[in-house]
């Protein structure tokens, strides 16, 4: 079981009687009314931020960790994917099924994107390894 160490409390808005250590934070959501534990390792109000999407959507899918990650899908079923440097995002190769909605695991160049909503319910799997490839899906 963890131990919350060396701690702070912190005001955050929305967020009152933040208690923080160097990996998470505990907080009481007061629009859910119920204890949240955040596992971050940034106190709030520390993280940085980096560049924008090239293409704003919502409901997409992602993977890849801080300084190499993914972004693909999203609204309106579309096939864009991006991947982050840890500074901007920049073009990448496009899924084969467009759909909103999927989830994501893996590395930059060794990705997975599945599942998701194309209008439907779909059970596609694509890898990634800098274009994605169908690794089987059935609409």
């Amino acid at each position: 079981m963890a131990k919350l160490q060396s701690t702070e409390i912190v005001g955050v808005a929305n967020r009152p009687a933040t208690i923080c250590s160097n990996t998470m934070c505990l907080w009481f959501d007061t629009t859910n009314s119920r204890a949240t534990v955040s596992y971050c390792g940034y106190a709030p109000g520390v993280l940085s931020v980096g560049g924008a999407l090239a293409t704003a959507r919502y409901g997409l899918g992602g993977a890849g960790t801080q300084n190499e990650g993914l972004a693909f899908g999203g609204n309106g079923n579309v096939t864009c994917t991006e991947e982050y440097n840890g500074t901007s995002w920049s073009a990448g190769g496009s899924l084969i099924t467009g759909r909103r909605q999927s989830s994501g695991a893996g590395i930059q160049n060794e990705g997975l994107a599945f599942g998701g909503i194309a209008g439907f319910t779909v059970s596609c799997t694509e890898e990634y390894t800098k274009t994605f490839t169908i690794v089987d899906c059935i609409l």
